[in-house]
């Protein structure tokens, strides 16, 4: 059994799939194993993927088209590493980046996590978290402040614990009339919200390509602009609903209600509507409603109050 799981979903990726898996076999890091799966790829992603398959880390595994959260979710499963960590196709990780994270790993670390750089038109963006070379957060409050930051919660750029994901019987959003938009918001929060200690490193990076134009969150079609929209109203509920049916105290996660606020600004209208009409019909009590609400004063959520 590896140590590392390295989990690479992959969705008509033709472009970018040799580059990104020569990236990760030529890590400086020999003890993974390569989770590759393809959300039914209808170019020739597969047949490149399946070229890979002389190095025994390489496993390769197909499933028909369901999203990248459902393809996440299968690497999960197949995954026989004590931790596991996700890259996307179209990115980037420097040859020190596996190494560096699991060095870094403790039995008591639930997440190693880096800093995540843009590489855009203009060149690579470099953003930092923090200033320090480590930093160890190991409060509540300082944990569920990550999740205020627009780059963390992100999947990749983390080495999870993958016992704990288990344990927890977690994993990325399914279900019905969701797609697998913002499920990253949803995953690193109910994560974090169970996890007693962070570690921040600057050692190594992570490079997100925001260059690719047939990348969800660049899809220019109003139909997938709006469907997006309406999955950021489901992960937001989902995450109200995780937080109600496990009697946390929902002032101490002020950081989650920020971010909140976050993704009605960014999915307007739809997302807002769409909200307002989950939130109708759930058991959730109205300090809930409350708190998204003082969180989220341009966005009138007073329909529903005055309901």
């Amino acid at each position: 059994m590896k140590l590392l799981s390295v989990i690479l979903p992959m969705y008509n990726s033709e472009n970018y799939a040799d580059d990104c898996i020569k990236n990760i076999l030529s890590q400086s890091f020999k003890d993974y194993e390569l989770i590759i799966i393809d959300d039914g790829s209808s170019d020739s992603t597969g047949l490149i993927c399946q070229q890979f398959k002389y190095d025994s880390r390489v496993k390769y595994f197909y499933q028909p088209n369901g999203g990248s959260h459902k393809a996440r979710n299968l690497g999960i499963k197949k995954s026989t590493g004590e931790l596991i960590t996700f890259v996307d196709s179209d990115d980037i990780i420097p040859s020190n980046y596996l190494e560096v994270l699991v060095n870094l790993y403790k039995n008591d670390i639930d997440c190693v996590f880096c800093d995540i750089y843009h590489q855009k038109h203009e060149g690579l963006v470099k953003n930092s978290f923090f200033k320090k070379e480590l930093v160890l957060l190991n409060t509540r409050k300082k944990i569920a402040y990550m999740l205020s930051d627009d780059s963390f919660p992100a999947p990749y750029a983390k080495l999870f614990n993958l016992s704990k994901i288990r344990n927890l019987g977690h994993q990325f959003l399914e279900c019905d009339n969701y797609f697998g938009f913002a499920e990253d918001f949803y995953f690193n929060s109910i994560y974090l919200i169970n996890s007693k200690k962070l570690l921040y490193t600057n050692r190594t990076y992570y490079i997100y390509n925001k260059l690719n134009e047939n990348s969800q969150c660049n899809n220019p079609s109003l139909d997938v602009q709006r469907r997006n929209n309406v999955d950021r109203a489901i992960v937001i509920y989902s995450i109200l609903q995780y937080m109600f049916q496990n009697k946390l105290n929902i002032n101490k996660y002020n950081a989650i209600f920020y971010m909140i606020r976050k993704h009605l600004d960014w999915g307007g209208s739809v997302t807002k509507d769409t909200l307002l009409n989950l939130l109708r019909h759930s058991n959730l009590p109205k300090s809930y409603m409350k708190k998204v609400f003082s969180f989220s004063l341009g966005i009138y959520l007073f329909d529903f109050f005055n309901k």
